[in-house]
């Protein structure tokens, strides 16, 4: 319990169940061990500026818990900093976490990780993906588009960023996960990971897609975590 405890007191998440202009903000978080590899952060920048964050420390138990925690802490701790001294950049954000977490990176371990700033003034999303499934948008004509950026996992001897700017004028939806979402499986053993840019399109909320999850899947080993 303490350690569960400790966990979800480092997590941020200023936007789950909130409104702000034309967009709607819904958090899904669950962790399949109390020592999770998944954790988040949902950030108002107090600007019209709004960041996501996911981190995916490869592996379970103790040693992916410790990653992502202390992760989420930098981050966290980061982000406090720029908007006291109104000063956020996500390049600047990206460069001082990558600097940080690689020396706390064994040889063997990887880390996936998933930045999104969404800018509600100017409908535009920049996004910096190491290693994620790419986000899904569906767009008012039907379509869904999915994001990526050229990003591999952060390890200890590389670990290279690059940021890409997405415009939302005609984005109806925005979903930001883990591979815990995509890559549980039906009872045929196939991936949701297929299915899931469906789901997303005819989801009308976090409810109504866990509903379509969850009469699909019927196994999954991961945390999933998602942002709507």
């Amino acid at each position: 319990n303490a350690a569960f405890k400790k966990q979800m007191l480092v997590i941020k998440d200023e936007l789950s169940g909130t409104v702000a202009g034309r967009y709607c903000f819904e958090t899904y978080f669950k962790p399949l061990d109390v020592m999770s590899g998944d954790i988040y952060g949902t950030i108002n920048l107090r600007d019209g500026r709004y960041l996501f964050y996911i981190i995916d420390a490869m592996g379970k138990g103790l040693s992916a818990s410790v990653t992502a925690v202390q992760s989420s802490s930098f981050i966290n701790h980061e982000l406090e900093m720029a908007i006291i001294r109104n000063t956020f950049d996500l390049s600047s954000l990206l460069t001082s976490f990558l600097h940080y977490i690689r020396d706390r990176l064994m040889e063997d371990e990887a880390l996936c990780a998933v930045f999104a700033l969404l800018d509600s003034d100017n409908d535009t999303l920049s996004v910096s993906s190491f290693g994620m499934p790419p986000i899904l948008i569906s767009r008012k004509d039907g379509t869904v588009e999915k994001l990526k950026t050229p990003n591999m996992p952060i390890m200890r001897f590389m670990a290279v960023k690059h940021i890409t700017e997405f415009s939302l004028a005609a984005a109806d939806k925005i979903l930001i996960y883990s591979d815990g979402l995509s890559e549980s499986t039906d009872e045929t053993g196939e991936l949701f990971f297929d299915k899931l840019p469906d789901a997303f399109k005819s989801a009308s909320s976090k409810k109504h897609l866990l509903k379509k999850v969850n009469s699909t899947v019927t196994n999954n080993d991961d945390d999933t975590t998602f942002f709507l």
